[in-house]
């Protein structure tokens, strides 16, 4: 079984993986300020027709580079690992009739879709029991104080010789005694509504919206996982520039959001760095392991840890296509829904043109 890739340098792969943690890091931060800073140029009105369709035909293809890694690369080599432990140090053993590998990368799936299902459960109650006790208060409030920033949604039409189309008006506005400020964003389409959270941005304290982010996105930590665990360096780039790509969109795509919801700089800023930081906590994890196993084996036998965990982090990575990707580009126009399948099974099929350039394989 190959561990290092046979002639790697250590030192190589540390470089590699400390490359890729900070790109990670430091790229995703970057995307998720961009938007405030491009509202702000725009002022009152930015037009996101055309960054939305760049965005949600990106996020799509780095879909596709998703499901590649997972079908064509993660999941074979979970299968071959497996098959070594079993067959030459009587490890992981398990019937012949049941696929283990598919059953660890499953057991990851329904795992992580529980608990962000089981998140949202309480941090939806706890942003609804916020919001009732704002409104309370607003009301007791006189005409004097100063109110918080508001977010009105409404939905208008828009009709051109061709098509009618609905748009999503975000208003922002800011009262300060008898004076108000205004500046709209206008969000194109009407699917980005699900999206987009209206609300104070007093609704809830900065520590719980932080704490909000880094556990909704608490999966993102075996992309990093996924990473850290590889041992040569076709590998490392191979998942690097597809999970990097999704990472930049998905993190693009929530400065937006926060954005619309009336929050601050300094939320934004706090936000991103905490969504920033996650997967490359999941680099350190999975080098940490390999690191381990290493020192402690020195090569003799594959860690059924790091196995174990590669085949979680290819069922996170099946559960994010789907839940983050596929479920979110979700639109009610046929057109738009074909050119999203394109992108997805684009971005499969570059992710297979590299797999063969590369001829990477786990003999």
């Amino acid at each position: 079984m190959n561990q290092s890739g046979g002639g790697e340098e250590p030192l190589k792969i540390i470089a590699a993986k400390i490359g890729a943690l900070l790109a990670i890091g430091s790229v995703s931060f970057f995307c998720g300020v961009i938007p405030y800073y491009s509202i702000r140029a725009f002022k009152n009105r930015f037009p996101t027709s055309i960054a939305q369709k760049i965005t949600s035909g990106f996020i799509c293809f780095s879909g596709g580079t998703l499901l590649g890694v997972t079908f064509l690369h993660l999941m074979p080599e979970v299968r071959e690992r497996i098959s070594y432990l079993q067959e030459k140090h009587n490890v992981l053993a398990f019937p012949e009739n049941l696929p283990l590998s598919d059953i660890i990368a499953m057991s990851g799936f329904f795992g992580v879709y529980l608990l962000d299902e089981l998140l949202h459960i309480v941090f939806s109650l706890d942003n609804h029991e916020n919001s009732k006790h704002q409104f309370s208060n607003s009301r007791r409030s006189n005409h004097h104080a100063v109110s918080a920033p508001i977010c009105i949604c409404q939905s208008k039409t828009v009709a051109n010789d061709v098509t009618e189309e609905k748009e999503l008006i975000c208003i922002i506005q800011e009262t300060n005694n008898s004076d108000a400020k205004g500046s709209g964003i206008v969000l194109n389409r009407a699917e980005h509504a699900s999206n987009v959270h209206c609300f104070s941005s007093h609704a809830m304290s900065p520590v719980s919206g932080l704490i909000t982010i880094a556990a909704l996105s608490f999966h993102d930590i075996f992309e990093g996982i996924a990473i850290g665990i590889e041992q040569d360096l076709n590998s490392i780039l191979f998942l690097y520039l597809s999970i990097a790509s999704h990472k930049y969109a998905i993190a693009f795509c929530i400065g937006m959001d926060l954005v619309v919801a009336g929050s601050r700089l300094k939320m934004i800023v706090l936000s991103m760095m905490v969504f920033s930081l996650v997967s490359p906590v999941g680099v350190i994890i999975g080098t940490v392991v390999v690191a381990e196993n290493t020192l402690r084996e020195k090569y003799e036998i594959d860690s059924p840890a790091s196995v174990i965990m590669q085949g979680i982090a290819g069922g996170t990575l099946i559960y994010i296509v789907c839940f983050e990707v596929l479920q979110r580009e979700v639109t009610d126009t046929h057109k738009k829904g074909i050119q999203n399948v394109m992108f997805v099974i684009f971005g499969f099929l570059v992710t297979l043109g590299f797999k063969i350039l590369t001829g990477h394989s786990h003999p």
